[in-house]
Parts: C-alpha cells; structure tokens; sequence
C-alpha cells in the first residue's frame, strides 16, 4: 500500500509538471505510458506479487530523464529556412506507392503459408486454422522457421505498408477505408501465425504516421476531445479483442478453459514486463553481460556484434502462485532491460537523456511549421519507440529499420520540393 500511494504522489506531480506540454511531444506520451503501467500493475498485482520497489524508482528517474531532455531540446535554438523550400504532397503518385506496397504487403502471409505447406482450404474451418497456427508457431519457436530472402523483402513491406498507409489517410477526401486495408496483412499473420507483435508493431507505425501527417495537413497536432476518446476506446477494444482472438486460435480449441487461460496469458502480454523487469533488475542483472548493442540489435546483428535469438532473450521468468494458477512466464522485459544491459544503469539514463533531446528538438521543429522529410521520419521513428518500449526495443529487428529506411524514401517521392520567392 505504501508503494501505491507513493507512487500516485510522484505520478500525479509529473503529470501536473507536464500538463502545459502538448500531448503528443514523444517525451510526455512516454511519461503517460509508462506511470499508467506503473499505476496499474501495483492495482492490480498488489495482491499477486511483491514488488522490489527499486523498478519503480528507476522508471520513476527515466522519466524525469527524459522530460528535461525533451525540454532542453525544445529550446535549442535552430535556423528556420521554411520560407526558401516548401513541399507539397503529390497524391496521385503517392497513391500508385500506396497500392504497389499493399499488394506487396498482401502476399506476405499467403507466401509464407504455403512454405509451410498450407494453402487457402486451411481457412475454411476453425479446426484447420487452429492447426496451422498451432504448427507454424511451433516451429517459429523450435528454431524451425523457414526463411528466405524473398519472406524477408515482403516482411518490409507488411511493415511498410501501415507507415505509408497512415500517413496517406489524412489526405484523402474519399474511400478512406483503403487506407486502413494495410492493416490486414498484419492482422491475418497474427490470427494465423501467431505473430502477435508483429500486428501490434503494425497498428503502432500506422497511428504514428498519421499523427505526424495531420500536424502536416493542418498545422497542428491532434488535439483529444471526448469525440475522439470514445472512437479511441472502441478502437484499443477492437484492437485487444483481436490480440485475444489470435492468442485463443493457438489453443487446441476454443472452449471455456481455453478462454480462461488465454484472460492469464492476456494479463501476462500486457503486464508481465513490469514483473520480469523487476526480478531481473534485483536478481538476474549482470553488470559484465558480453556487449551486444542490443537496442540496435537490427544493426549489430548484421555486421555480427551481436546474434539476436527469437524473441531476444532467453531466460524465462516464472511468476505463478496461488492467485495465478496459470503458468504466469514471460521473457518480454521492457525496453529498459536493453539500455541497462548495453549502457549500464547510468549510462542507460543519459541515453534516454539524449534521447529526449533530439526528440524534443524534433518535435520543435515540427510544431513551428518546418517541414523536412528526415525529421518527419525520425518523429515517427520515436513515436513507435516510445510506444515499443513497453515490450522491446523497435531497433533490434532489421526489417522494421528497413521498413523506416523505404518510408524515408517513399516521403522523398511523393513530396517534390517546390522553391518559392
């Protein structure tokens, strides 16, 4: 209880230090995310499991970290030259980008699916969907993934698709609903897969890129009226019914005991970090783990500094007692686990420092009206790491690095530089 209230009182004084700030500056949705998660798994935990205390002062730290960062970068003073270039949005030749890429993103799943010998017939029942997902999954997780280099282009382009497809949506002035087809690749892979993050990374980079194009379209950021929270919670319902759905088709069949363990699985998705971080932080944490640059592993493991495993880390935290007769395991342990494991404890904070930096910095110079198609792309970029950080880091899978890399490039097509007087 003590923890609680302790925690209510530092959460409720940062969120009056920052109610001043825009609510999309990257470095307040983090402070947001992360003290609701706090306030949350101490709700709803207290009487399941038995927190350190010491995770809490750490996030705690990287929050304050990153708000001064952000508020010394909104301060750097820099050279507006918007008034030499400007930059229109030529929709047409967007569009032709757009549906090359959503094909493209379509065949993914279809592909990938018949590699493993599975064909369309497999969709016709719920007994054969949940075989094809039961096997694939398997083998995803024994080692046996199959791979090529073709799966791996259009594994770009599943998450390409919802960059592109989220920042178009703004701009169009009818058939809006295409726009939102970028999301059914992704979708259709997690239900049949059992590639859950890959659906929630994709939900992610659409809404970041369609908060970057509204501040482009209007001059503004989005502002929340109740309108729009009520759409927002339909939607986070929608969105959670069909993480549910996806995890349940992995069972051997959908019935009341399945549907029982999958609301504890579903608890553990969405708060066992808090847990794993917290054990691992006060009992597991080894201050000589061999370098890696986990947070970058989508690099190091590319030019072999590092060898990135499925699903990253592989020590288990087991966290089942009495309130939790399910097994209760995880190896998900936040985006902090990688920071402290390449930066140290108190390198990990100037990290976040530097990245409040350059985030505030970048968000300034979009609320003043310059446009530049770098600087739209990092925001974006940061909007997802921030919304990532709950699970892993963004950074250490090469396909979405790649996948920001083509958006980059795609922005630079579809956006002509038009010079004025």
């Amino acid at each position: 209880m003590f923890q609680l209230i302790l925690i209510l009182f530092f959460s409720a004084f940062i969120l009056i230090a920052i109610n001043k700030r825009d609510l999309f500056e990257p470095a307040k949705l983090f402070a947001i995310i992360w003290i609701f998660q706090m306030v949350l798994v101490k709700i709803l935990f207290s009487e399941t499991y038995q927190f350190s205390g010491q995770n809490f002062l750490y996030l705690f730290v990287a929050i304050i970290v990153v708000l001064l960062g952000s508020t010394l970068g909104k301060n750097v003073v820099f050279s507006n030259n918007s008034h030499i270039n400007s930059y229109e949005l030529n929709l047409s030749k967007a569009n032709v980008f757009f549906y090359i890429i959503t094909a493209l993103s379509f065949l993914y799943p279809f592909v990938n699916m018949s590699q493993y010998g599975f064909g369309l017939n497999f969709m016709l029942s719920i007994n054969s969907l949940l075989e094809m997902n039961n096997e694939i999954s398997n083998e995803r997780y024994t080692g046996a993934e199959i791979n090529t280099l073709f799966d791996q282009v259009l594994l770009v382009f599943l998450y390409l698709a919802p960059l592109v497809g989220g920042y178009l949506i703004t701009f169009a002035t009818k058939r809006k609903w295409i726009y939102y087809l970028v999301l059914v690749p992704p979708l259709f892979v997690a239900l049949t897969q059992a590639m859950k993050l890959g659906f929630i990374s994709s939900v992610f980079m659409f809404l970041a890129s369609r908060i970057i194009s509204i501040k482009f379209q209007t001059g503004f950021f989005p502002k929340m009226t109740f309108r729009k929270l009520k759409k927002s919670l339909f939607i986070a319902f929608l969105f959670f019914s069909l993480l549910f759905l996806s995890m349940l088709l992995r069972t051997d069949g959908i019935n009341q005991e399945n549907i029982k363990s999958i609301g504890y699985r579903f608890v553990n998705y969405a708060l066992g970090h808090m847990v794993a971080f917290d054990v691992w932080l006060n009992d597991l944490y080894n201050p000589n783990t061999p370098f890696e640059l986990k947070t970058f592993y989508g690099i190091s493991n590319v030019i072999g500094l590092g060898e990135r495993m499925q699903g990253v880390f592989d020590d288990f935290i087991d966290y089942s007692n009495a309130n939790f007769p399910e097994e209760m395991v995880t190896n998900v342990f936040s985006v902090f686990r990688f920071l402290i494991e390449d930066f140290g404890v108190y390198g990990s904070m100037f990290f976040l420092f530097v990245f409040g930096i350059l985030t505030g910095f970048s968000y300034s110079i979009s609320e003043k009206g310059c446009f530049s198609i770098l600087n739209t792309t990092f925001l974006v970029s940061s909007y997802v790491y921030v919304f990532f950080s709950l699970f892993t880091s963004f950074w250490s899978y090469t396909s979405y690095i790649v996948a920001f890399f083509m958006f980059y490039i795609v922005l630079r097509m579809i956006h002509p530089r038009v010079e004025v007087e």
